[in-house]
C-alpha cells in the first residue's frame, strides 16, 4: 500500500511537469480562409475571417496577429464584428455588432489592430482581413509554385503547394501563429478548371467563379482542431494509379504524381492502407482524418517530406516502386508524423518527433516486410564514426539533425528492450491519449514513458528518463568495458567516453580551455549470458562509472547490449573476446553483426588489438546471413584505408578477396531481389577496391553506356556501383567524362545524386593526375563558380580516404601555398590543412608534415591549430602502425598460408529476425 501511495504521489507530481500552453488572452476558435493563387504570375490574394474569444482577465482594445512584412494587408478593409451567434458558419445575423477599427500598426512582423471599443471577456468576435502576397519559387517557402515539363510536347505544367513549418504560416496570411494554439479551419480555394485541388479535408462543394467556367471555387470541409502550421493545400494536374482511391476503415488513400510516373506509384499505393492499420493498432488511435494523400513532387530534393495534415510531399524517387522494405518504412515514417505532428503537435521542430516516427516506422516495416536483411547497424555506425571525432567539419544542419534523430531512435529502441515491448507500447499510447489536440514538448514524451515504467515496476522511482536522456542526446557515446575476475567470479562493467584515439591527441582536445569534461550516463546494462535470453541486470549512473556483480556466471561467454539495441560500444577483456570468437558461429545473427561492428570499430579507434578484430572476421568464412555481411562492408572499407601505404596493404586485400569472392558467387547473377541487388553492389564495390580484375572489367563495360549516351546530362544510366571502379582503375578520359557531367549537372536533378557523383569523382581515383585536375578546378580556377564551399568540404572529405588522394593534396598544398592562402579562409582553410596533413601513416609522411609545419608555422593563420593537431594525429597513427602492422601482417600471412577451401553457400531470400542462440 505504501508503495502504491508513493507511486501515485510521484505520478501526480510529475503531471505538473507536462508542457502547458502559455496563457494567451485571445483564443482563435476558427478560421475561414479564401485563397486565390495565380500560377505563372506567382501571386495570390485572399481573405481570412477569424472567430476569436477574449479569454483574458480584462477587456482589451487591440488585437495582435502574426503577419510577415512581405504580406500586403489592406488596412482600410479590415473589419471587426461581435458575433451574436458564434455558431453561424458564414452569414452575419442582424444582431451582430460592428466594431470600428481606429488604427492599424506594423511592428516586428506583427499586425496590431486598434479597436474603438473594448472587446469584452468571453465574447466572440470576428476579424476580417484581406491580403495579397507573392508565391515562392521553391520548397524553402511555405507557399510556392513549381512546374515540370510535360513528357510529350515539353509544355510547362504548374503546381502550387502550401505546407508551412512551425511559425511559417505568418508568411502566408495574418494569423495567430503559435504552435500551442489549435483551431478549426474552413478553406475555400480558387483554381483553374482541369486542375485538382487537395487540402486537409475533402472537397465539400464546387462552384464556377466565371461565366465561362474556366475558374472554379472549391470549398473544403471543416477540419478538426489543428495548428495553423498543419494547414496544407495542393493544386496540380497530377494523376493517381488506376485504382484511384483505396479505402481502409473509411479512410481514402491517394498517391499522386505527374502522369508519366503514375505506374511507378502503385506499390506505395498498395502498401499505405496496411501501414495505416498497423499504426492505428500500435498507437490505439484511429487515423483522425477522412483521407491521406501522398504526392511525388517534381524537383523536390529534400530527404524530409513536406508535412501537412492529410497530405505530404516527397521526392519522386521516394515513392516509386523499389525496395519493398524501405518503401514501406518511408511511407510509415511519413504516416506516423500525421499523429505526432498534427493530432498532437510539437512546440518545436524537433528530432525527437521524427526519431519517434522512425521507431514506429521500423516496427511497421518489420511487421509488413519480415526480412531480416534490413535490420542493420547503419545509423549506429554513423553515430559512432561521427561522435568519435574530435571535430565535425562539413556537416550541414540537416546532417546534424539526422544524427540527432538517430540518437533518439536508438534510445527509444533501448528503452523498449529495457522496459519490455508491452510497457513501452502502452507508454506511447498514453502519450497520444494525453496530448491529442494539444501541444507537447520533448520532455513530455520522456515523462510519459517514465510513468508507465514506474507503474509496471520496470524503473526505479528515483530515475526519470528526462534526466537519463540528457547526456545521451548532447554528449558523445559511451564505451562500456566488460572485465571478469575469474578467481573471485566477479564481472565488472565500466563506462567511459568513446573517442577515436587515432584521430588526434586527446590531451589537446578541441574544447576551448582544455580537456573535455568527464562524461557519465544513466546506462541500462542488458546482457545475455551463454545461451540465455537477454536480461536487465542494473544501471550505471553518471556518478558511478563502474558496477560489479558476483552473481553472473563466469563459465561461459557474455554478450552485453545484445544486437546493439542501445547506442553504445562494448569492449571485453582478452578472455571475453576469446570466448566470443569461439562461439561466434552459433550466436544469433544480430549478435554476430554486433561483434563485427564493435570489434572493428574499437580496433580502428585504438581501443582493441587489430588482430583480435581480424579473428572475429574469420567467422565470415562460413557466414550465410546477408545482414552480417551488410554490417561488415563499411568497416572493411575503413580497415583497408587505415592500412593503406603500410606493409600489410597487399595481404589485407588478398584476405578480403578470399572472403568476398564466395559471397559474390552465392549472390549469383542479376535478379529482381532488391536486397540481393544491394548486397551484390556492396560486394563488388569492396572487391573492386582491391583491384579484382573481373569486377573492374565489368564496370568499364557498363560505363560505356553512359559514355555513348546521346544526352549524358539527363541522368546516370548505369548502376551506381559501377562508377567507383571506373574512377579508380579506368582511364583518365573516363574519369574526365564523369567530371564534365559533374560540372554540367542540371539544376533540376536531385542534389543527393549530384553529391554522390561528386564523392565518387573525388574519392575513388588511384591516379594523382586526376586529383590534381580536380583540385585545380575547385580551389584555384574558381571563375565559373560551379562549386560551393559546401562542395569543397565534400571533395576534401572524399579524397582523404585514399593514400594517393591525401598525398596529392599535401603536395598540392606545398606547391600552391600562396595562391591557396589567398583563396581559402575560415573553417574551409582549417579543414584543408587538416585533410592534407593529418592522414599519413608512415615515418616518411610524418617527416614531411612536420617539416611543413616548422617552415610555415607563422603563415598558417587560423589553420595553425589544425596543422598542430594533424602532426599529433600522424604521430599517433605512425606509432599505431609501427605497433600494429607487424602483428597484423603475421596474422594475415598465417591465415593466407592455411589450406582453406572457400565454402560455397546460398543466401536465403527471407530471414526472419531472431535473437535466440543456436544450440
Amino acid at each position: 500500500m505504501f508503495y502504491r501511495g508513493l507511486l501515485a504521489a510521484v505520478v501526480v507530481a510529475s503531471a505538473a511537469a507536462f508542457y502547458e500552453a502559455p496563457n494567451f488572452p485571445i483564443e482563435p476558435k476558427g478560421y475561414r480562409i479564401d485563397l486565390h493563387p495565380v500560377p505563372g504570375d506567382g501571386t495570390y490574394k485572399g481573405r481570412v475571417r477569424i472567430d476569436i474569444v477574449n479569454r483574458g482577465s480584462q477587456p482589451i482594445t487591440q488585437l495582435k496577429l502574426n503577419a510577415d512584412s512581405q504580406i500586403n494587408v489592406s488596412d482600410k478593409d479590415i473589419k471587426l464584428i461581435r458575433l451574436a451567434n458564434a455558431d453561424l458558419s458564414d452569414e452575419e445575423s442582424d444582431e451582430d455588432t460592428p466594431i470600428s477599427v481606429s488604427a492599424v500598426d506594423r511592428e516586428n512582423h506583427s499586425l496590431i489592430i486598434h479597436c474603438s471599443q473594448k472587446l469584452q471577456r468571453d465574447a466572440t468576435y470576428q476579424v476580417d482581413i484581406k491580403f495579397e502576397g507573392k508565391l515562392g519559387s521553391d520548397s524553402q517557402s511555405p507557399f510556392f509554385q513549381g512546374s515540370y515539363q510535360e513528357k510529350e510536347g515539353g509544355e510547362a505544367r504548374w503546381f502550387i503547394v502550401l505546407s508551412p513549418k512551425i511559425s511559417e504560416t505568418r508568411k502566408v496570411f495574418p494569423c495567430f501563429d503559435l504552435p500551442y494554439i489549435k483551431s478549426w479551419f474552413e478553406l475555400t480555394l480558387a483554381h483553374k478548371k482541369g486542375m485538382t485541388a487537395l487540402s486537409n479535408m475533402p472537397v465539400l462543394e464546387i462552384s464556377n467563379m466565371t461565366r465561362e467556367g474556366d475558374w472554379i471555387r472549391a470549398q473544403f470541409s471543416r477540419t478538426p482542431l489543428m495548428t495553423v502550421s498543419s494547414l496544407g493545400l495542393f493544386i496540380s494536374d497530377f494523376k493517381m494509379p488506376e485504382v484511384e482511391y483505396l479505402q481502409t476503415d473509411g479512410i481514402r488513400i491517394g498517391l499522386w504524381g505527374r502522369s508519366d510516373i503514375v505506374p511507378t506509384l502503385k506499390k506505395a499505393q498498395q502498401v499505405l492502407p496496411s501501414v495505416l492499420v498497423s499504426l492505428e493498432l500500435y498507437l490505439s488511435r484511429p487515423y483522425p482524418l477522412p483521407h491521406l494523400n501522398l504526392i511525388a513532387l517534381p524537383g523536390y530534393i529534400e530527404e524530409r517530406p513536406l508535412n501537412s495534415w492529410g497530405l505530404q510531399w516527397f521526392r519522386e524517387s521516394d515513392l516509386m516502386n523499389g525496395n519493398s522494405y524501405w518503401l514501406t518504412h518511408r511511407v510509415a515514417k511519413a504516416a506516423a508524423m500525421q499523429w505526432l505532428s498534427h493530432l498532437a503537435s510539437p512546440v518545436n521542430d524537433t528530432p525527437v518527433t521524427t526519431g519517434l516516427a522512425n521507431f514506429l516506422a521500423t516496427n511497421v516495416a518489420k511487421q509488413l516486410e519480415p526480412t531480416m536483411y534490413h535490420w542493420n547497424l547503419g545509423s549506429f555506425h554513423t553515430l559512432v564514426l561521427e561522435l568519435g571525432k574530435p571535430r565535425n567539419y562539413g556537416l550541414d544542419a540537416e546532417q546534424k539533425r539526422s544524427l540527432m534523430e538517430s540518437r533518439v531512435f536508438l534510445l527509444l529502441q533501448m528503452f523498449e528492450q529495457v522496459f519490455g515491448a508491452t510497457t513501452f507500447k502502452q507508454s506511447i499510447q498514453n502519450f497520444l491519449a494525453k496530448k491529442e489536440f494539444k501541444a507537447y514538448s520533448d520532455e513530455d514524451l520522456w515523462q510519459v514513458i517514465s510513468e508507465q515504467a514506474w507503474v509496471d515496476s520496470k524503473l526505479a522511482l528515483s530515475i526519470s528518463l528526462g534526466e537519463v536522456v540528457q547526456e545521451w542526446l548532447t554528449g558523445r557515446l559511451p564505451l562500456v568495458t566488460v572485465a571478469t575476475d575469474y578467481l573471485t567470479n566477479t564481472t565488472t562493467f565500466t563506462q567511459e567516453k568513446y573517442v577515436d584515439n587515432l584521430e588526434t591527441s586527446w590531451s589537446k582536445t578541441v574544447k576551448k580551455g582544455g580537456v573535455e569534461k568527464e562524461q557519465g550516463w544513466w546506462l541500462p546494462l542488458v546482457a545475455a549470458v551463454g545461451n540465455s535470453e537477454p536480461v536487465m541486470i542494473g544501471w550505471l549512473n553518471p556518478k558511478s562509472h563502474s558496477l560489479s556483480f558476483n552473481n553472473i556466471s563466469t563459465s561461459t561467454y557474455i554478450v552485453l547490449n545484445p544486437g546493439s539495441t542501445g547506442p553504445y560500444v562494448v569492449n571485453y577483456d582478452s578472455e571475453g573476446w576469446k570466448r566470443l570468437i569461439a562461439a561466434f558461429k552459433n550466436l544469433p545473427v544480430t549478435y554476430r553483426a554486433q561483434l563485427l561492428h564493435d570489434s572493428l570499430s574499437l580496433a580502428l579507434s585504438g581501443h582493441l588489438d587489430t588482430v583480435t578484430a581480424l579473428e572475429v572476421t574469420s567467422g565470415l568464412k562460413s557466414e550465410q546471413a546477408p545482414e552480417v555481411w551488410r554490417a561488415f562492408f563499411p568497416l572493411a572499407d575503413r580497415l583497408r584505408n587505415r592500412f593503406q601505404g603500410t606493409a600489410a596493404t597487399h595481404n589485407l586485400d588478398a584476405y578480403l578477396k578470399s572472403l568476398l569472392i564466395p559471397v559474390l558467387d552465392a549472390l549469383g547473377e542479376e535478379d529482381k531481389s532488391s536486397w540481393k541487388t544491394e548486397l551484390r553492389v556492396r560486394t563488388r564495390h569492396l572487391l573492386c577496391q582491391t583491384g579484382f580484375t573481373p569486377c573492374v572489367e565489368g564496370a568499364r563495360t557498363s560505363y560505356a553506356a553512359w559514355l555513348n549516351a546521346s544526352s549524358p546530362d539527363d541522368g546516370i544510366p548505369i548502376a551506381s556501383g559501377h562508377l567507383c571502379p571506373v574512377m579508380a582503375w579506368g582511364s583518365y578520359e573516363e574519369w574526365q567524362f564523369a567530371l564534365d557531367r559533374l560540372q554540367n549537372f542540371p539544376s533540376n536533378r536531385s542534389k543527393a545524386e549530384r553529391t554522390f557523383l561528386m564523392k565518387t569523382v573525388a574519392g575513388c581515383p588511384h591516379d594523382p593526375k586526376k586529383y590534381e585536375t580536380l583540385l585545380n578546378i575547385t580551389f584555384l580556377n574558381r571563375k565559373n563558380n560551379r562549386f560551393s564551399d559546401e562542395d569543397r568540404f565534400i571533395i576534401l572529405s572524399a579524397l582523404s580516404g585514399e593514400s594517393i588522394g591525401y598525398t596529392t593534396l599535401f603536395n598540392f598544398l606545398k606547391t600552391n601555398w600562396q595562391d591557396l592562402k589567398k583563396r581559402i579562409q575560415g573553417n574551409l582553410w582549417d579543414y584543408f590543412v587538416q585533410t592534407a596533413m593529418g592522414n599519413f601513416r608512415t615515418e616518411e609522411g610524418l617527416k614531411e608534415v612536420s617539416q611543413l609545419l616548422n617552415e610555415r608555422r607563422s603563415e598558417f593563420g587560423t589553420g595553425l591549430k589544425a596543422a598542430e593537431d594533424s602532426v599529433s594525429r600522424v604521430e599517433g597513427r605512425v606509432k599505431w602502425a609501427k605497433e600494429t602492422t607487424p602483428g597484423v601482417l603475421a596474422w594475415l600471412n598465417k591465415t593466407l598460408e592455411e589450406a582453406w577451401t572457400p565454402q560455397r553457400f546460398k543466401f536465403h531470400d527471407v530471414l526472419v529476425l531472431s535473437h535466440k542462440p543456436q544450440p
